[in-house]
């Protein structure tokens, strides 16, 4: 991979279907081992199927038992599930050094998707208290950090060509509420035109930041 030219600039890590507490660890020991020279990186995946519920999140939100596991994780937000056909972003990112807070940031995470979806022709809005982007038919992505030292981890997941059922299993994010995906608009749709096309709106937003 070709150096960055500063530890702002992301590096970009595309590694496929990842066991979820793996990738939660190494996002754990990342952060944990920063310091001002760390770059920031972006780690693109997908999960095999599992419920995961946040810090504030509570697990009467699961309100059917199946047989894909539940982990209780340390990131913002209440359940969700993540599953294949599910574009999950991780940012670890020094927010300190580069000058943005936690609101801000996930704003700007927020944008991404909606300019996003924008460039498929799928109007979308956030929801004031409710992280996340949601368009007419349900909520299409889910949004939840942690913050340590400085450094954000966990990320955003997106539903690009996802088996959608799970999610009647819980309350999404702690509401009874829809989720759709991409694929209800593009039925070719597939997780690699995903990656490409929300990192060419992600990162314009990230540079108009640290310009």
């Amino acid at each position: 991979m070709q150096q960055p030219a500063s530890p702002s600039t992301p590096e970009i890590y595309d590694l496929g279907m990842q066991d979820y507490h793996k990738i939660w660890q190494k996002m754990k020991d990342y952060t944990l081992s920063r310091n001002q020279t760390s770059s920031n990186q972006i780690w693109l995946v997908e999960h095999p199927p599992i419920f995961t519920l946040g810090r504030v999140g509570k697990a009467s939100n699961l309100h059917q038992q199946t047989n894909i596991p539940l982990v209780k994780t340390d990131r913002g937000g209440d359940i969700t599930y993540h599953g294949p056909g599910q574009l999950i972003a991780y940012l670890l990112f020094d927010i300190r050094r580069d000058g943005i807070g936690i609101k801000n940031f996930v704003r700007l995470i927020e944008q991404s998707v909606i300019d996003y979806l924008q460039t498929l022709n799928i109007p979308s809005e956030r929801k004031t208290g409710h992280p996340g982007i949601y368009t007419q038919h349900g909520k299409i992505a889910a949004l939840g950090l942690n913050c340590k030292q400085q450094g954000t981890y966990h990320g955003v997941s997106i539903n690009i060509n996802m088996n959608l059922t799970p999610f009647q299993y819980i309350n999404p994010c702690g509401l009874s509420q829809a989720v759709t995906h991409i694929q209800r608009w593009y039925p070719q749709i597939t997780i690699e035109q995903s990656k490409t096309n929300w990192l060419n709106t992600f990162i314009p937003l990230w540079d108009r930041n640290n310009g």
